[in-house]
């Protein structure tokens, strides 16, 4: 099954998708940043899907696409 990267900086957000996902039974990452992310793939971590917020902090999410 590939692996959901979700990358937002709304805490309550994450924290309900994330419950959304466990019940799901969905294998997923949750990040607030885009550097974040970033850091995770350049260490192998793979995402077959990544969901993004557009306006983040730093990079934002357009630009990490």
């Amino acid at each position: 099954m590939c692996q959901v990267f979700f990358i937002d900086d709304e805490a309550d957000l994450r924290i309900a998708i994330e419950q959304t996902f466990e019940l799901a039974d969905i294998d997923a990452k949750f990040f607030v940043d885009a550097e974040s992310a970033l850091i995770a793939m350049q260490q192998g971590e793979e995402a077959g899907v990544v969901v993004t917020d557009i306006c983040l902090p730093g990079i934002s999410g357009m630009d990490m696409l």
